[in-house]
């Protein structure tokens, strides 16, 4: 199977979006977390 250059730079372009959006992820994830614990 040959990958295209187009597919490899939408792969690529996703994977950033991806990378991008892990701290904000992970930090809601966090928070909600910590707020779970408070409710408790």
């Amino acid at each position: 199977m040959r990958i295209s250059y187009l597919q490899l730079f939408i792969i690529f372009c996703l994977l950033l979006l991806f990378l991008s959006d892990l701290p904000k992820l992970a930090s809601r994830i966090k928070h909600k977390i910590n707020s779970y614990k408070k409710n408790k």
